[in-house]
């Protein structure tokens, strides 16, 4: 979630629980029935979206980036509105579960850096820093 710490902050940790239940109701009523979503810690969220094609991947998150920016959470403190950003890796064959987080986190990295509110895939070309 982005910024979260900032509503944590400005309105107390009930309304920061709130927007959490809101976020998870929200996702999970986007997600397909054998999808997995699971909180990673703080305000960091996996999802676990098995039988995506590639270029799915992306639709997927983007769908779920908008659902939540299109909608507000209702708390005690009126109704606030948030974005989410998603790092998405994709897993190989072969590949151990903590190399399929760490592709995901420097995606996510990247998302936030990028100005947040986005989805940033693990296997996009990254940037290429001008040549000085």
């Amino acid at each position: 979630m982005d910024r979260f710490k900032a509503v944590n902050d400005t309105h107390g940790h009930q309304v920061g629980d709130e927007v959490l239940v809101g976020l998870v109701r929200l996702i999970t009523g986007n997600l397909r029935g054998h999808d997995i979503l699971s909180r990673h810690g703080g305000d960091e969220f996996v999802v676990l979206a098995a039988h995506l094609g590639d270029a799915d991947v992306g639709l997927l998150f983007e769908r779920l980036r908008a659902a939540i920016a299109d909608n507000t959470m209702l708390t005690r403190v009126g109704k606030l509105s948030i974005t989410v950003s998603f790092g998405v890796s994709t897993w190989r064959e072969g590949e151990t579960e903590d190399k399929l987080l760490a592709a995901a986190d420097s995606a996510l990295y990247r998302a936030k850096n990028a100005g947040r509110d986005r989805v940033s895939l693990a296997d996009e070309p990254q940037p290429s820093s001008p040549q000085v």
